[in-house]
């Protein structure tokens, strides 16, 4: 009978299965990372526009009232007469616009 020795192909199949397995991680890890970015990015992009100082846009609105009333009185006393007079005035003031920034 012929005694054939196994402990070379089982240690042969061993190193094949762990490179097998190796192998599949760092396949996988490469996808996990990319599905990983993807969703970060998704995120980020789910934010919206983000201020840029070098880049914007501002609207301007402006406005300022005043009010004001003339009064005049008219005393009389001993042959003289005086006069007094009192302003007053209304007035409103509106300044609407917009200023676009570039910046370099």
């Amino acid at each position: 009978m012929l005694r054939i020795r196994k402990n070379g192909q089982s240690l042969t199949e061993y190193a094949i299965l762990l490179i097998v397995v190796m192998g599949a991680l760092i396949v996988g890890g490469v996808y996990l990372k990319r599905a990983i970015q993807g969703r970060w990015k998704a995120s980020v992009e789910d934010l919206g526009d983000q201020y840029d100082s070098t880049n914007t846009t501002t609207n301007i609105l402006y406005t300022m009232e005043q009010n004001s009333q003339t009064r005049i009185t008219v005393q009389q006393g001993a042959g003289q007469f005086w006069t007094n007079r009192y302003d007053d005035s209304s007035s409103v003031e509106r300044q609407d616009g917009s200023m676009k920034v570039f910046g370099y």
